[in-house]
C-alpha cells in the first residue's frame, strides 16, 4: 500500500499513461468506425454533441444485426435480459449454421 507521498508522486505518471492509452484507443477506433457510420450521434444534450449515444447491437456470426437498442432519456439503460436472450439466440443460430 502506498503512503500519501508515494501516491502523489506516482499520480502524474499514471494520469499521463491513462491519457496516452485513451488517445491510442480513440485513434484505433477511428480506423474502423465513426459515430456517423451507425447513426448514433448524440446532438440532443448540450456538451455531448457529436458523441455516440449508448447503443447495443447484437450481431450474429454471419454479420447480421439481430438486435438494436439505443438509449434515450426515457430509457437510459437497455433491457439486459432481452440483450442476453438475443445474444444467446444469435450464438445458437451461428453454432447451428
Amino acid at each position: 500500500m502506498l503512503n500519501e507521498d508515494q501516491y502523489m508522486e506516482r499520480t502524474p505518471d499514471l494520469v499521463a499513461r491513462i491519457r496516452k492509452l485513451r488517445e491510442a484507443a480513440e485513434k484505433e477506433m477511428d480506423r474502423f468506425t465513426r459515430v456517423s457510420d451507425y447513426d448514433v450521434r448524440r446532438d440532443d444534450v448540450p456538451g455531448y454533441s457529436g458523441m455516440a449515444r449508448r447503443t447495443v447491437y447484437v450481431i450474429d456470426g454471419s454479420g447480421t444485426i439481430t438486435y438494436t437498442w439505443q438509449g434515450s432519456r426515457e430509457q437510459p439503460l437497455p433491457d439486459y435480459d432481452a440483450v442476453i436472450e438475443e445474444a444467446r439466440r444469435a450464438a445458437q443460430n451461428t453454432a447451428s449454421a
